[in-house]
């Protein structure tokens, strides 16, 4: 599916002005400065995604979305240091890809036939619960 990108630059939060400095397929790293443009941070984030939508009889396209404030901490961060925003940046991207990977062979896996399961204990056939432990 294909999702309208996150703005390069955002307006929110009281006037504060976010410009992204960095971005690949699954987070970004934006600068964000007061509404006086007075240096604040950089804001590291996972990259969210909506699938189009109606909402009160309006059309909504796909889009990546921002995180939300309940996603600080788990989807975001918020640093002064722009290497610490980088790294984190990168750890959202390789959790997000590592996700992604794994629902594309899951969902291989069953349009093949195969059932998906978890890990599973070895089975010892023929023995009994004594003789296994």
């Amino acid at each position: 599916m294909n999702y309208e990108p996150l703005p390069l630059e955002i307006t929110q939060n009281g006037r504060h002005h976010y410009r992204q400095v960095w971005r690949d397929d699954y987070a970004a790293v934006y600068e964000q400065r007061n509404a006086l443009g007075a240096f604040l941070g950089y804001e590291a984030i996972a990259i969210k995604r909506q699938a189009a939508c109606r909402v009160f009889g309006r059309q909504y396209p796909a889009k990546e979305i921002y995180p939300c404030s309940e996603d600080w901490g788990k989807l975001a961060i918020s640093t002064s240091d722009l290497d610490r925003a980088m790294d984190a940046a990168r750890e959202f991207s390789r959790r997000e890809s590592l996700k992604t990977r794994q629902k594309a062979a899951d969902s291989s896996r069953i349009r093949q036939g195969r059932r998906v399961k978890g890990p599973s204990r070895p089975r010892d056939k023929g023995k009994t619960q004594s003789q296994r432990t």
